[in-house]
């Protein structure tokens, strides 16, 4: 009996130490050192040790629970430890890792020479970036590594370009920026106004225009307007910040432009320095127009009275008017 009883004592006594067992000390295996310009999670995980009696490894950052399992994924840059918890035992030994933070670099894209006339001639520069070794620029649409220089050549003005930069720790950082600040000239746009004899730009307005015929310059029309004279394909090249853009092309097929050789219809006096009268009746819609395409006189209705043409520049003009809702055109000579 007595054998039996000190056998039965130390089988008690070893399973009370067993449930003492709590976890061995953990390691951890994840990332030492973390760029400052990674702001990605890292993921930690339990590389060895134990739970024996406790039921779960628990996490923390700076004494703060922040989770449990086999592995967890944070961004933080202070200690990180881990533990077995739970069950009949006091929690485990802590194991631990410090994330080591080195400065990483900063990319700064700065546009050192602008695209003009929308053209792919800007010029960007990564030199300004900080703690940068090697550059890397990407168009969003091909790979980077095409260009290594800390300046990007003809970059295009509606691109966004990429700009990565590694440093000497093997950091990166990478950013983007459009260059959108092209002084690319509008085109412009041409349709006939209330005047049924007059083309105009009516988007907005430019420095010089060039009136074409079928794609040939018009002698002297350097005007926002233009009276076309017979039927064909009219275009404007317009100018602005020293850039050029063309207009769309507005076809002319239905003019019926008749020249006064009625006998019952002149222009009087002609040459003239004062004035000018039109003989004939339900004579309407009167332009005389310069030789810039620019409208000097304008009058809807006309009773054969005298229009006054002093103060008029010499020269030659083109004067346009409609008889019994008929088309005519005449020369007028201002001396």
């Amino acid at each position: 009996m007595k054998i039996k009883f000190i056998f039965l004592l130390t089988l008690i006594f070893s399973q009370g130490l067993k449930a003492q067992v709590s976890a061995t000390m953990p390691t951890i295996g994840g990332p030492v050192q973390i760029c400052s310009s990674d702001n990605s999670l890292q993921t930690y995980t339990i590389l060895s040790g134990d739970l024996n009696d406790n039921t779960q490894w628990s996490w923390y950052v700076s004494g703060f629970s922040v989770g449990t399992g086999t592995s967890i994924q944070l961004q933080t840059n202070y200690p990180i430890t881990v533990r077995g918890e739970g069950g009949s035992t006091a929690p485990g030994a802590y194991g631990t890792i410090v994330p080591n933070i080195v400065p990483g670099p900063t990319a700064v894209i700065t546009l050192t020479t602008p695209s003009t006339c929308g053209l792919s001639n800007a010029v960007l520069s990564g030199v300004n970036s900080i703690n940068a070794v090697s550059y890397s620029w990407s168009d969003g649409v091909n790979p980077p590594g095409g260009n290594i220089f800390s300046e990007l050549t003809g970059a295009n003005p509606s691109y966004p370009y990429f700009l990565t930069v590694t440093s000497a720790n093997g950091c990166t950082h990478t950013i983007y920026d459009v260059v959108n600040n092209s002084n690319a000239t509008p085109d412009a746009f041409i349709e006939y106004t209330s005047n049924p004899f007059l083309l105009q730009v009516t988007n907005q307005v430019y420095t010089t225009y060039q009136w074409m015929l079928n794609n040939v310059d018009i002698l002297g029309a350097n005007s926002t307007a233009f009276i076309p004279t017979q039927n064909g394909d009219y275009s404007v090249v317009v100018s602005i910040n020293n850039c050029e853009a063309s207009s769309n092309i507005f076809t002319v097929s239905t003019l019926s432009l008749e020249f006064v050789n009625d006998l019952n219809l002149s222009v009087f006096p002609n040459p003239t320095n004062e004035y000018f009268q039109i003989s004939g009746e339900n004579i309407t819609d009167i332009t005389l127009i310069d030789g810039s395409g620019r409208i000097v006189i304008s009058q809807e209705k006309y009773n054969g009275e005298e229009i006054s043409v002093d103060h008029l520049a010499k020269g030659v003009y083109t004067l346009n008017f409609f008889v019994n809702q008929n088309a005519k055109q005449s020369k007028l000579i201002v001396e």
